[in-house]
């Protein structure tokens, strides 16, 4: 397995970190902008879907839309 370089590591986290805060505050919008343009999503283990590519923000509004409510 290949060993991430530093600024690798550092632009995942910053990602990460992004993500969760906005989650923590419900800001959908900048969720979605931490997603890449197209996704590949595998529900298939909790018997939602079929695993399947869909566009970032498609991903974003399927994993919550429950929480939106």
């Amino acid at each position: 397995m290949e060993t991430l370089d530093a600024l690798d590591h550092i632009a995942i986290n910053d990602i990460l970190c992004r993500f969760f805060l906005a989650f923590d505050e419900r800001d959908w919008t900048a969720m979605e902008k931490c997603l890449a343009p197209e996704v590949f999503i595998d529900y298939s283990s909790s018997g939602r879907e079929q695993a399947r590519v869909m566009s970032g923000v498609e991903s974003g509004k399927c994993l919550f839309v429950d929480v939106r409510r």
